[in-house]
């Protein structure tokens, strides 16, 4: 297979908390993606995914990887992480690390980033107190994210499968709700493995996590077997689907 394969997402598709991690979340060889990657016939894997991303990060990046790929035909794997979550470079952030970068999700109001600008931290917890943080507004919000991707990658005639790792589609706000509803309608539901289904049949982290409980690492991150599993899984789901 001499065609790239593209992959995105956060700490879930980096192969973070995997042997051989020095603490910088990256072991990408090994997570789920590349072992997906791998079962179908792939050598040439290209896994942009970090720790802490964000899905407007995440559309960023492929948008602009895609846009300068396409014609070397990638196939695309998109691991959406929460909606919730921002990833931006910060000139707040300068002199806390490297790249001027602000990572902040939720968590962060319970275990607070050393290396986060408490000024930031303030303006994100502020954030999630309004609109913005509440479910109904993340679940539309999670529509809109992935109808731009779907629709940047079908102009440009790419193959693509997205998995959410941590956030459902909520059946009833994305079936029974406007404008959810309306544009839940207009996804290509077959290339979202399972549907992101609110029973988490199609919820990488929650599958992953009930299935192999006995290896989630300190950070909640799965460890090897589930990785491997995740990834026969989702490599048979593309060629079932005949999604390459």
């Amino acid at each position: 297979m001499t065609r790239p394969f593209y992959i995105h997402g956060c700490s879930h598709a980096s192969g973070a908390e995997l042997p051989g991690d020095t603490g910088n979340g990256l072991v990408r060889t090994s997570s789920w993606c590349n072992q997906t990657a791998q079962h179908l016939g792939f050598s040439d894997i290209v896994n942009q995914a970090v720790p802490c991303s964000s899905n407007p990060h995440i559309i960023q990046e492929t948008m602009t990887w895609c846009a300068e790929n396409h014609t070397r035909n990638p196939f695309v794997l998109i691991s959406w992480t929460g909606t919730d979550r921002i990833y931006m470079r910060s000139p707040r952030q300068r002199n806390r690390n490297s790249q001027s970068v602000i990572r902040l999700t939720p968590g962060c109001l319970k275990s607070k980033p050393k290396e986060a600008d408490p000024r930031l931290l303030k303006m994100y917890e502020e954030l999630l107190y309004t609109e913005w943080g509440e479910w109904r507004t993340i679940q539309t919000r999670f529509l809109q994210e992935i109808l731009v991707l779907q629709t940047f990658l079908e102009k440009l005639k790419l193959d693509y499968l997205f998995v959410t790792s941590i956030t459902p589609l909520d059946s009833w706000i994305t079936q029974q709700e406007q404008p959810q509803a309306a544009i839940r309608k207009m996804l290509n539901s077959k290339r979202m493995y399972k549907g992101f289904s609110q029973e988490h049949a199609g919820v990488y982290y929650q599958t992953c996590r009930e299935r192999f409980s006995y290896e989630i690492a300190p950070n909640q991150h799965i460890g090897p077997d589930g990785q491997a599993w995740y990834s026969q899984e989702i490599a048979q789901y593309i060629q079932q689907q005949k999604l390459l």
